[in-house]
């Protein structure tokens, strides 16, 4: 289809390099997907790529990518086609057979988890081997809006799953009789659930899941009762999904969908009803919702001076439902999860906007833990005093002054609540800036007690890791950083003895711009001939994060990356909480300076060991 090694130019471009792009535009096989598409004006301005071996890159005048197509197994042959939004890929389209057919596709980043089959290359999917609860109920919405019963029945129970969950004879028995009625129970909700063909999904609810035990150490993943919003016009209907099993990777309805109803269907899981007492509680905290996403949206067409209502606004609304879950469903779990945003969301507001916040943080916070909720307690005050701090820097006020008044407000919340996870959490933040300011001694200190109150917790072990760094100077520091580059390669820092090594912790995150990237270019540079090799440690979340990186910006050092971002092994190892941050380590294989923070320092660090300084 395409020039090999052909790259499109912006202008000037002939007819059959237009006609390459065009066949390059090509639609998904599913429909209702939200992806970029050029414009018959656009195209002529369009760039298309070849991206080495793998395939073509479709990219618009601006350089953000549209699609790519590549060959992923090197025989020559398309079998991937991507769909960006706002150049991130959101859907792929995938040909595992080579018929230059799509059978398999995958959503990905804001479209979401799933990944269906089309086995009989139809267009239309047969099966999902992953699905989540919330496109689960998504997807039985579009089924009534289309009234499909085919669509419906991807997302229902079978006789093939139910021997596949391997249950026990009643549970067996009990599922047999949901599989072999579903149909019918669908068609009955087509009937009863008033959605117009216009319709479209809204929200997803429901309490906890649970682990149910079912002999020979296995278990089943259920939600016992479900509920889906759906907003259709002016108006929103509340459906009752019922009971959901995970099945694999697939989560799948064991009910029909039926209009909400004060009583809540029947779980064949637990042989009663769900938690939930009854139906005004549900639309309490749907309403709530909705009042606060309308408060939330509102604030961006609001000045700034009138924002501060609409704040206090939300703020109430969220206690509300917080300890609606906490009277009405006893759901502690949900309870603290929304006063643990609502702590989120007043630190942004007072840092964003100047709101009023900081003194109603503090009051909750006492509140809190005078009804004895510590860990919430603690949270909210830690975000009120990072609150103060920032709010405090952008009055102008000294500093100095601002940065001790924040430590010590740091220093009295680990001992006001002490054996919490918010104060630990703090603590270790403090053995960062007291290394910062170079009072070792205090850092060591914090670090003990860290390693002594939570033994075995990953958080004692990161304190370990600062101790560790913190007296490495002039000792080998070599043991953890073993692992294996973007290309597959094995990358061993014990191969380098000899060289002056640079460990460069770094995430892609962390260097938006790419001037880090930049910098570090140039150091190796200026210092590669006395004998520098740069390793770099990657503290991404996913691989794929640090190859797209590397390739943007033509890394060439080689690259170490293991599974847990900030608190993957190496990180833990050297106590390393944000990059970037350097350790530098000379020809003997001795650690000379284990605290350099930017790549300027970097620099300055090598050149004076490089001078013998």
């Amino acid at each position: 289809m395409f020039v090999s090694g052909s790259l499109v130019m912006a202008q000037g471009k002939s007819e059959a390099e237009i006609n390459q792009i065009k066949q390059a535009l090509f639609a998904p096989s599913q429909k209702g997907l939200d992806v970029d598409t050029l414009s018959e004006q656009e195209i002529p301005y369009a760039n298309l790529v070849q991206d080495g071996s793998r395939g073509y890159v479709l990219k618009n005048a601006s350089g953000q990518t549209i699609r790519t197509l590549f060959d992923t197994d090197g025989d020559g042959q398309l079998d991937q086609w991507g769909f960006f939004k706002d150049g991130v890929e959101v859907y792929r389209d995938i040909d595992t057979d080579k018929d230059k057919t799509s059978d398999q596709m995958r959503w990905f980043n804001s479209a979401g988890t799933r990944w269906g089959v089309d086995a009989n290359k139809d267009g239309v999917i047969d099966y999902w081997k992953v699905i989540s609860p919330e496109e689960v109920s998504e997807e039985v919405t579009i089924a009534l809006t289309t009234r499909d019963w085919n669509r419906f029945a991807r997302l229902a129970i079978s006789a093939d799953d139910v021997k596949a969950l391997q249950a026990g004879g009643e549970l067996t028995q009990k599922l047999n009789a949901k599989a072999e009625s579903i149909r019918q129970g669908f068609q009955q909700s087509l009937q009863s659930i008033p959605v117009s063909e216009n319709a479209q999904w809204g929200q997803f609810w429901a309490l906890r899941p649970a682990a149910i035990p079912v002999g020979n150490n296995r278990e089943l993943n259920v939600y016992y009762n479900t509920y889906a919003l759906i907003n259709d016009g002016d108006a929103s209907t509340q459906i009752q999904l019922g009971s959901l099993v995970k099945i694999g990777d697939a989560w799948k309805v064991v009910d029909a969908p039926r209009l909400y109803s004060a009583d809540a269907i029947t779980s064949i899981f637990t042989g009663g009803t769900n938690e939930m007492s009854g139906l005004q509680q549900d639309i309490e905290i749907e309403e709530m919702s909705r009042q606060i996403e309308s408060l939330e949206e509102s604030i961006k067409s609001t000045s700034k001076e009138q924002r501060t209502e609409i704040y206090n606004k939300i703020a109430e609304l969220r206690i509300k439902t917080a300890y609606l879950f906490f009277t009405k469903h006893k759901d502690t779990e949900n309870r603290d999860k929304w006063l643990h945003d609502l702590a989120d969301f007043m630190y942004t507001a007072v840092t964003v906007d100047s709101y009023p916040g900081i003194e109603k943080m503090i009051s909750m916070s006492k509140t809190l833990k005078e009804g004895n909720n510590p860990e919430v307690a603690a949270y909210m005050q830690f975000r009120a005093i990072e609150a103060a701090y920032h709010h405090s820097q952008s009055l102008g006020n000294a500093p100095a002054d601002s940065y001790t008044k924040y430590v010590g407000d740091l220093e009295q919340l680990v001992k006001d609540f002490s054996n919490t996870q918010t104060a630990a959490m703090v603590q270790l933040n403090l053995v960062s800036e007291y290394e910062m300011s170079a009072q070792l001694e205090k850092a060591r200190e914090a670090a003990q007690t860290l390693i002594k109150n939570y033994p075995s917790s990953r958080i004692a072990e990161k304190a370990a890791g600062v101790m560790r760094r913190i007296d490495s100077n002039g000792k080998p520091f070599l043991f953890p950083f073993q692992g294996h580059s973007t290309t597959g390669s094995a990358v061993d820092i014990n191969q380098y003895k000899g060289k002056i090594i640079l460990l460069y912790f770094w995430a892609s995150w962390s260097d938006i711009d790419g001037a880090q990237a930049a910098a570090m270019k140039k150091i190796l540079s200026l210092y590669e001939r006395d004998g520098l090799s740069i390793i770099g440690i990657n503290l991404d979340n996913s691989q794929e994060e640090m190859a797209a990186y590397v390739k943007k910006y033509d890394i060439k050092w080689p690259q170490i990356f293991e599974e847990g971002g900030q608190e993957s092994r190496p990180a833990v190892y050297a106590g390393i909480n944000m990059p970037p941050f350097f350790i530098l380590i000379n020809k003997e294989g001795n650690v000379v300076n284990n605290h350099l923070i930017l790549p300027e320092d970097a620099d300055r660090a090598i050149f004076s060991l490089i001078r013998g300084e």
